[in-house]
C-alpha cells in the first residue's frame, strides 16, 4: 500500500498548489519545506491574496475627472526630467502595497502560531474561528482548503457504476442505477449490514 501511495503521489511535492495547500493546514504547515522551497509558497501565496483582494472603487461616471496640479519644475529643467523617469506612486499602487504588507504579517504571525497536534480537526474550521485574527489569510486558506486533494472519491464512483451496467443490464434506467449507486455508496457507511 505504501509503495503505491508513493507512486500516486510522487509529483504531489513538485506542485506549487499541494505545498500552498499544505503551508495553509494548520496541521501540517510548514514542515517539510526547505527555506528556498518556503519563500516561494510564500510569494505565491501573497500573489493569490492580491488576485481575491477586492478591486479598488470605480469612479463614479457623472464626476467630472481631477484637475492635474502644474508641475513646478519646468520640462526643461533636470529635475523635471527626472521626475518624468521615476515611477510615479498612486493610490492604488500604495494600497496593494499595503495589502501586501498586511498579509505578509499575517503569514509571519501564522508562522508563530502552533501546529494543530489533533490531525482529525477540519482546517476549514479552524481558518473560520481565526476569520478575525487573519482577515486576508483566511480568504487565501479558505480557496485552498476548498479545493479537491483526490480524485479517488470520483473514480470509485465511475468506477461502481461501470460494474453496475453489465451485458444484463443494458435496459437499467438511470434513475434505478442512480439509487442503486447511492445504497451501494451509502448503506456501508450507515453500518446497515453489520
Amino acid at each position: 500500500m505504501s509503495a503505491s501511495l508513493k507512486v500516486r503521489f510522487a509529483q504531489a511535492n513538485d506542485s506549487l498548489l499541494y505545498k500552498c495547500a499544505t503551508y495553509l493546514d494548520p496541521r501540517f504547515k510548514g514542515n517539510g519545506f526547505g527555506g528556498g522551497e518556503l519563500c516561494v509558497v510564500k510569494a505565491e501565496i501573497a500573489r493569490r491574496g492580491e488576485s481575491l483582494a477586492p478591486p479598488p472603487p470605480e469612479r463614479d461616471e457623472n464626476e467630472p475627472p481631477k484637475a492635474k496640479k502644474p508641475r513646478p519644475d519646468s520640462e526643461d529643467s533636470i529635475w523635471g526630467l527626472m521626475g518624468d523617469l521615476a515611477p510615479s506612486s498612486s493610490k492604488e499602487s500604495v494600497a496593494e502595497a499595503e495589502e501586501a504588507a498586511e498579509l505578509g504579517g499575517e503569514m509571519e504571525r501564522y508562522d508563530s502560531t502552533k501546529v494543530v497536534s489533533d490531525r482529525r480537526k477540519d482546517p476549514g474550521e479552524w481558518w473560520a474561528e481565526r476569520k478575525a485574527e487573519f482577515p486576508l489569510l483566511s480568504k487565501v486558506a479558505l480557496f485552498y482548503a476548498a479545493l479537491l486533494p483526490s480524485s479517488v472519491p470520483s473514480e470509485q464512483l465511475f468506477s461502481s457504476a461501470g460494474l453496475l451496467y453489465s451485458d444484463r443490464r443494458k435496459r437499467l434506467g438511470a434513475e434505478k442505477a442512480a439509487q442503486l449507486l447511492f445504497l451501494h455508496k451509502n448503506l456501508p457507511v450507515t453500518g446497515f449490514f453489520s
